[in-house]
């Protein structure tokens, strides 16, 4: 006997767990342009201005969206060169909410809220509306909190050449403080980093479950990413039996005939005729 289980059931589950498991923290979604289609399951490993970052990222359903991330920050960007050998790191959620989908003539309205749990004390919510146009999408939004806070604006180009896209980001945002672990007579240092005001990049998918991206910030910096997708609403096939029986006659019911062609006025008879009724 065979099951058949939706994975995005499964993917949730995956996703709820990890919020048990770990204690949460970090650093908000700088992209506002999101692709991702109902039941996309995406883990993304990236290596940035702030560090390394490893992201899951699930469209629950067409309207919610909920992200979380690990995050290990690269100490030797910061001010205090004592605290170069030290590695912090954090986990953070966000979730994003389409109040309003896309029309011919009107924009899509998002609104979000980046990391809602406040592990890292950079808890943001925003607003923003997107458009397609052709080859380019454009969104516009708000965000006011702790993390982001002011303009958020982001522009996408998919007609340069197949599977590439091209973006440039704005995302006003607070800058980083770390408090040390360590003190001395004059107290605990603070590790202050700035935060990069924008960023473009470029992207390419050469196939429907695998993306690459690079990008180059405000601050000078390189940043890489590669992105793994999975399509959820795919059912999974999980076996309870070491043999599976082949269906027999009396497995055939008015709905099966029906499914191959057999009209609903033929069923009767078909069904005389195989002795099913």
């Amino acid at each position: 006997m065979v099951k058949s289980l939706p994975n995005k059931a499964v993917a949730l589950c995956v996703f709820v767990t990890s919020g048990v498991l770990f204690a949460p923290s970090v650093l908000a979604d700088e992209a506002l342009l999101h692709s991702s289609q109902d039941g996309e399951f995406r883990f993304q490993l990236k290596d940035y201005w702030l560090g390394q970052q490893a992201k899951l990222n699930y469209q629950v359903t067409p309207r919610l969206n909920l992200s979380w991330q690990y995050d290990e920050y690269s100490l030797d960007e910061f001010a205090l060169d004592e605290f170069s050998d030290n590695q912090l790191a954090g986990y953070q959620y966000n979730a994003r909410f389409l109040l309003s989908p896309e029309g011919a003539k009107k924009p899509a309205v998002y609104v979000s809220a980046h990391d809602f749990l406040a592990d890292q004390d950079r808890r943001s919510y925003g607003i923003h509306a997107q458009k397609h146009l052709g080859d380019w999408q454009l969104a516009l939004g708000y965000a006011q909190g702790d993390g982001l806070d002011g303009l958020q604006a982001h522009v996408r180009y998919s007609g340069f050449a197949p599977y590439v896209e091209l973006d440039a980001v704005y995302h006003a945002q607070q800058d980083w403080h770390f408090q040390s672990l360590v003190s001395d007579l004059s107290g605990q240092h603070t590790l202050q980093q700035d935060a990069p005001q924008w960023h473009v990049g470029a992207s390419w998918q050469p196939l429907k479950w695998a993306k690459l991206g690079v990008q180059y910030d405000g601050l000078g910096k390189i940043g890489v990413s590669a992105s793994v997708l999975f399509d959820s609403k795919r059912a999974v096939s999980i076996n309870t039996s070491f043999v599976q029986s082949e269906p027999t006659i009396k497995d055939i019911d008015r709905e099966s005939l029906e499914s191959i062609g057999i009209t609903e006025q033929q069923t009767p008879a078909v069904m005389d005729a195989l002795a099913l009724e």
